[in-house]
């Protein structure tokens, strides 16, 4: 009891979501290249996670990627 613990979690999708996701990605009717916002060499991941929960004052993501070509 002097311990407390909080516990999140989520879902995870159901492949029935995935298979309409991925139809809706083929249609072509959603611009998603227009929500990718960054690119981020792999030693900066943390900064990514932090700017994708929305922690990162200023700085604002929808989509963004590691890439490990960014770091050489």
């Amino acid at each position: 009891m002097a311990r407390e613990l909080t516990v999140v979690g989520a879902f995870g999708v159901t492949s029935r979501a995935y298979e309409s996701a991925i139809r809706l990605i083929e249609s072509g009717r959603v611009p998603l290249v227009r929500m990718h916002t960054h690119d981020f060499p792999l030693d900066q991941a943390e900064r990514v996670i932090q700017m994708l929960g929305g922690e990162v004052p200023g700085e604002a993501s929808i989509h963004s990627c590691l890439r490990p070509d960014l770091g050489r």
